[in-house]
């Protein structure tokens, strides 16, 4: 019997959210959920709440996870928009969205925004799905790996 398909990142997102709810109803979990509270602090209480009514509110914590070429305006916090000209030196460049970023990463912080200031995650969510060199898929958050 083959698995069902997960086809979208939102999928596996809905499964780990579900899988938090009946987590916090286990008494043999408790001390596992008190000990990563911190990590699951930003997701607020969602024991009350659907999937996607809490989607509604939590999604920018998912956001884009790498440098991508857009083709319209992201209008999100948590997202910078930048034009990169490619006449430059990739170096003047990178040293200039460096330093955006980091602008960005410290307002964001003064908006109780806890992103890291030494990342590898460029673009906005302070959860990103990751494969390791096995295949094997694993949530990260600022830079720990999760299961």
């Amino acid at each position: 019997m083959m698995s069902p398909e997960i086809k979208s990142k939102k999928q596996y997102i809905r499964i780990w959210f579900e899988f938090y709810k009946l987590s916090l109803l286990d008494p043999d979990l408790k001390d596992n959920i008190e000990k990563s509270s911190k990590f699951y602090k930003p997701w607020g209480d969602v024991s009350n709440l659907k999937f996607d009514e809490w989607w509604k509110t939590s999604k920018p914590l998912f956001g884009e996870t790498r440098v991508k070429e857009i083709t319209r305006i992201v209008r999100n916090k948590h997202v910078l928009n930048v034009s990169v000209p490619l006449n430059l030196p990739i170096t003047n460049s990178l040293k200039e969205i460096k330093k955006l970023i980091e602008d960005k990463q410290q307002d964001l912080m003064g908006d109780g925004y806890d992103q890291p200031k030494k990342s590898k995650i460029v673009g906005g969510g302070k959860y990103e799905l990751t494969q390791d060199q096995r295949g094997c898929l694993f949530w990260s958050c600022k830079g720990k790996k999760t299961n």
